[in-house]
């Protein structure tokens, strides 16, 4: 198994998964695993609601418990997609991070090993 394809793997759940949130998927999506961590880059075009909703979010200081409350379903995708690949790693916690203007959402993924060195064996 290789890099590139765990990495696909994580873009194609997260597109899917955010089509089923929203009715849209994102225009593009990366992904790059670095040892423990999964970094996602989504360019999305974000609807007005959205775009509400995170501001008032940021605002508010509300984007941790958000975080915290809101992403069960994206762990548990993400889990499935590691353990359906044969890794031995689930998701900590994940980080959102939107950029409203510039029309992306920033993931970070922190899981507990590093997916690198399960690779390597």
């Amino acid at each position: 198994m290789e890099k590139l394809d765990i990495e696909q793997s994580i873009t194609n759940i997260l597109s899917k998964y955010r089509k089923e949130l929203s009715g849209r998927g994102p225009i593009d999506v990366n992904a790059k695993i670095l040892g423990h961590t999964i970094y996602v880059k989504m360019n999305l075009a974000f609807s007005r609601m959205e775009k509400s909703m995170y501001r008032f979010i940021m605002e508010n200081n509300g984007l941790d418990k958000f975080n915290r409350e809101h992403l069960t379903e994206g762990k548990k995708l993400i889990d499935q997609t590691l353990e359906g690949k044969g890794l031995n790693s689930y998701t900590e916690k994940i980080i959102l991070n939107p950029d409203l203007d510039k029309g992306f959402l920033y993931i970070i993924i922190v899981l507990n090993n590093n997916i690198e060195k399960q690779l390597i064996k």
